[in-house]
């Protein structure tokens, strides 16, 4: 057996009849990959089955679609299975999103999403329960935190396995936001108003960024939440009382 440019070359004796071989590969990696077929004769049978693993593949000649592909368990299986096989293309295949780094990809835009929807429920927690040192500065420092959790556990996946670092950045981020509300709102309201609220957003956000054919409902069942919460906490915002006048009394009046 030796390595022939970007073949691998097999050599051995056959038998004098048809001789089934078998022969598995696996990849690892996004991107183009040629299923070759054999350049000249005939075969009984050209049978290919291509795993993909929590990914999705695409075929780049339309002539040469799989036959059959089943799905179960995360994976998809797809099948070539051709009779008495004269010539046949390479089987150009995309693979899409294989790659561990990928599985985040969708946080480029349900992470601000994500953001901009906690930052409005602190700011109804703020006001309806009127905590009066929670300004500009504590708001900046909790929607920062919680914003810095997505980059960590994209590039922290490189180095170790993807529930991991989501785990871990995710764990980090929230505890640094409970221990600053606890210090402002107390321990009840920090956890019910903050806590709660940056851990449920966090959650909806990976399982949307890494089960996308959930994104439709878990962006309504969002928009719900955040309405019936709105609701509930507006009617307790007070509206400021006016400044009082500081004009001074004309003389003489009583």
């Amino acid at each position: 057996m030796e390595i022939r440019g970007d073949k691998l070359v097999w050599y051995g004796a056959l038998p004098n009849q048809p001789t089934p071989m078998s022969i598995t590969y696996s990849a690892v990696g996004k991107g183009l990959y040629n299923l070759q077929t054999p350049p000249s004769g005939i075969l009984d049978t050209f049978h290919i089955d291509l795993t993909a693993v929590g990914s999705d593949v695409r075929m780049l000649v339309l002539s040469l679609q799989p036959t059959k592909y089943a799905r179960a368990n995360g994976q998809t299986v797809y099948t070539w299975d051709y009779k008495r096989l004269l010539f046949g293309r390479p089987i150009a295949v995309d693979v899409l999103g294989i790659a561990p780094i990928d599985r985040l990809g969708e946080l480029t835009w349900l992470g601000p999403a994500s953001v901009v929807i906690f930052g409005l429920v602190l700011g109804l927690v703020a006001n309806a329960f009127n905590i009066q040192n929670f300004d500009k500065w504590i708001l900046l420092l909790i929607l920062g935190t919680f914003t810095g959790a997505y980059p960590l556990m994209y590039f922290a996946q490189e180095f170790i396995s993807l529930r991991a670092a989501i785990f871990t950045a995710s764990t980090l981020v929230l505890l640094v936001i409970g221990f600053r509300a606890f210090t402002l709102m107390g321990a009840w309201l920090g956890i019910l108003g903050t806590v709660v609220p940056a851990a449920a957003i966090l959650s909806v956000t990976l399982l949307a960024a890494t089960q996308p054919r959930l994104q439709g409902i878990l962006i309504t069942a969002v928009g719900l939440a955040l309405f019936i919460g709105a609701m509930l906490l507006l009617p307790r915002i007070k509206p400021s009382p006016p400044a009082a006048s500081l004009q001074p009394n004309p003389a003489g009046a009583s």
